[in-house]
């Protein structure tokens, strides 16, 4: 009987036992679960749509190349291209909120808020006209020719300024070249109306960059206009064509009074031109060239947030090495100058990575670390809500053996047959008790608690007690039958 009763109790301890680890273990994997899960959801990185246009022009595979980059060094900000037609359908998107980010022209009026993040290109703007003729080789030079001529084998000078005056201008017929991002016409208008000429001074007709020399070529126009990046090899390739429609005698130089433009038009920057930026045989410019320039752009609503914003500066500012060295454009990304007001001011998050504002762990790392906090907190109150209703804590105590013990000792009890066998009960029934009293004083168990020994011992052993008198009465079996006898 105590054999069986050994043997159920080991049984029912390891079927606990058991049961216990398993639901365990479905906690466990159901913790590291939405631990992935919302791992998977803190670390997913930022993508930003981005407005570009042409679908077929440089910048777009630009833009496409910079977001590769991205995505290969697996930046927290990533870019999805939308292909647009020009920048005015980019800005257009922009201000809808149908993207978050557009390339632009510093120039394009139709933006209502609009914030850098990085400059992409410089777009100088340069006047081609024919050079007039000088006198003959060792003669003084006209007074409204250029110091720096270059003079031809034929005596004939390149004059660099004097047909490009204000005054040489009017009556003219002017070409602008346009290359589809947006209409420089408007532009070159704007620029020549400072210097007093108006529309019906001059004709100004904006012409694709292929058809510039043509024109020119066939006299049909006096006057060239160019918007391009210097160091471009279309602009190169175009400089070209201009230069042999021309007949080689050619001058060059900016819109009349660049710096004052530069002052009064905020969409425009100053740039200077090295000599000879331009090549060809003659070498163009000849001397370093004073220019203004519009600037193609990143730019973003302001309302971008300031953390989003010094991510994706990082981000682009450190792809742009690898860029230089494996694109052969001459599209770059720089920052856009924080202390200059101009068309599009920076970005609050330009500014912050760029000054370096967040200095401490805790302004650096103050999102991340609110968002592991509670994080945590969702993990921890789902794991706990789990195991409660699993059973693994508040539910299931441990099993005691003492009501076991207590019944097997009653069963035992009852059938004992002889005072010898309640004396042994007794013994088992003391040594059970001295066991639990010092358990009980270890634990600081309460006398009035129910398994405390001084409820139950007494008890059992009173009937014990009973017991051993019932049977210490009766007669002994052998003895009956010899007195039957």
């Amino acid at each position: 009987m105590r054999l069986r009763a050994l043997d159920a109790r080991a049984r029912a301890f390891w079927s606990n036992r058991g049961e216990l680890a398993r639901r365990w273990l479905a906690a466990l994997v159901i913790g590291m679960l939405l631990t992935w899960l919302v791992w998977q959801v803190v670390s997913r990185p930022t993508v930003l749509t981005v407005a570009v246009g042409p679908p077929t022009s440089e910048r777009v595979n630009f833009l496409r190349t910079v977001s590769e980059r991205l995505r290969q060094g697996r930046k927290s900000i990533r870019l999805r291209v939308v292909p647009v037609k020009d920048s005015a359908e980019a800005a257009r998107l922009l201000d809808n909120d149908t993207v978050q980010l557009a390339v632009l022209r510093s120039d394009q009026p139709d933006v209502a808020d609009a914030r850098s993040f990085a400059v992409l290109d410089r777009r100088a703007v340069l006047m081609f006209a024919a050079a007039a003729p000088a006198k003959s080789k060792g003669a003084t030079p006209s007074k409204t020719h250029a110091k720096g001529a270059d003079d031809g084998e034929d005596g004939e000078a390149t004059v660099a300024k004097g047909p490009l005056s204000p005054a040489h201008l009017i009556g003219r017929r002017i070409v602008v070249a346009s290359d589809g991002f947006g209409a420089n016409r408007t532009t070159v208008a704007r620029l020549l109306a400072h210097s007093g000429l108006a529309a019906g001074s001059m004709t100004l007709t904006e012409l694709p960059s292929r058809d510039i020399a043509p024109a020119l070529a066939s006299h049909r126009a006096d006057v060239a206009v160019v918007i391009a990046d210097p160091t471009s090899r279309a602009t190169r390739a175009l400089v070209a064509d201009i230069v042999n429609a021309l007949g080689g005698a050619v001058a060059v130089g900016p819109p009349p009074a660049p710096e004052a433009l530069v002052a009064i038009h905020r969409a425009l920057a100053l740039t200077e031109l090295p000599a000879g930026v331009l090549g060809g045989a003659s070498i163009l410019p000849t001397q370093k060239l004073p220019t203004v320039a519009i600037t193609e752009e990143l730019v973003g609503d302001s309302d971008i947030e300031e953390a989003t914003g010094a991510q994706l500066t990082k981000a682009l500012l450190e792809v742009r090495g690898r860029l230089t060295a494996l694109v052969d454009t001459s599209f770059e990304i720089e920052a856009p100058p924080l202390d200059t007001l101009r068309r599009f001011m920076p970005h609050a998050g330009v500014s912050a990575h760029i000054n370096e504002r967040s200095t401490t762990f805790l302004e650096k790392y103050s999102d991340q670390i609110w968002l592991g906090l509670f994080a945590l907190g969702l993990i921890g109150s789902s794991i706990a809500g789990l195991a409660g209703r699993l059973g693994l804590v508040g539910g299931s105590a441990p099993v005691d053996p003492l009501p076991g013990e207590v019944e097997r000792l009653l069963g035992a009890i009852a059938a004992a047959s002889s005072p010898a066998e309640v004396d042994a009960i007794r013994r088992d029934l003391r040594t059970l008790a001295a066991a639990r009293l010092r358990q009980a004083i270890a634990s600081g168990l309460d006398a009035s608690e129910a398994d405390h020994p001084s409820q139950w011992f007494p008890l059992i052993d009173a009937l014990a007690a009973s017991r051993r008198d019932e049977l210490t009465a009766q007669p002994e079996p052998r003895q009956s039958i010899r007195a039957s006898n």
